[in-house]
């Protein structure tokens, strides 16, 4: 008899045993598959996090491209206006000296052929050298005159692209500080559901609130910069819709 209740209490020893090391298995189990998927999420995090700035870096750069062929263009548009007032006002002036040729050629041949004294042939040539030197004179004038609204609005459109570049620099730098502290605030977050103890809680929620605020005041630092970058760029766009074909300032702000 007593051999039986012995070998039943060795019997429901190790059962005992078996379903506690059963149990061990299945907490390291259950450790390791924490763990497995800690490990997926942070890689999974990382990865987002580098395709972000992958993603910035290239927007960055279409930016800068499209800022640069823009300035390109604008350029080759002003050059092109003011060669071609150039072009009319040279062969306006030419025209002019062709047709008062012509007409003082004419008079000539009439003065030969009535055998007058050519008085008014003198006085037209006399009055030819006076015209040809006011539209000269009126040529030089003109010419300085663009070139130094050109001169002029050139300065004033490079001090846009200038004010444009450095908004853009701030504006990256500070979507940086935003990116950054979203990722501070998702630390923030993960102390206080870590947290020990309620004092251990408390100073992670005050961190993670701290944090946060943070977060909006960098935010709507980078709204308004951005807007202040679009209005910068909208006052330096030239409309050229009304212009005339011979006028190269018409359209700068």
């Amino acid at each position: 008899m007593a051999e039986k209740r012995e070998n039943s209490a060795l019997s429901s020893l190790r059962e005992l045993r078996k379903i506690e090391d059963q149990r061990v298995r299945q907490e390291e189990e259950d450790f390791k598959k924490r763990e497995e998927e800690a490990r997926q999420k942070k890689l999974a995090e990382e990865q987002r996090v580098r395709d972000e700035a992958e993603r910035r870096r290239r927007e960055a750069e279409d930016a800068e491209r499209r800022r640069i062929e823009e300035e390109e263009r604008q350029k080759r548009e002003d050059e092109l206006r003011l060669e071609e007032t150039e072009r009319r006002a040279r062969i306006e002036a030419q025209t002019k000296l062709e047709e008062e040729r012509l007409r003082l050629e004419m008079a000539h041949r009439t003065a030969i052929a009535t055998k007058k004294k050519p008085v008014a042939l003198m006085v037209a040539a006399g009055l030819l050298t006076v015209f040809v030197a006011g539209l000269g004179i009126y040529a030089y004038v003109e010419k300085q005159r663009h070139d130094e609204e050109a001169a002029a609005a050139q300065a004033k459109l490079e001090a846009q692209q200038k004010a444009i570049a450095d908004l853009e620099r701030q504006r990256d730098d500070q979507q940086r500080e935003v990116t950054r502290l979203d990722e501070e605030s998702r630390k923030a977050l993960e102390e206080v559901r870590l947290a020990k103890d309620d004092e251990a809680r408390k100073r992670a929620e005050a961190h993670a609130a701290a944090v946060a605020q943070e977060r909006r005041d960098a935010a709507e630092r980078l709204a308004n910069l951005k807007a202040a970058k679009e209005k910068a760029e909208r006052e330096r766009r030239i409309d050229t819709s009304k212009c005339p074909p011979n006028d190269p300032l018409c359209g700068l702000k």
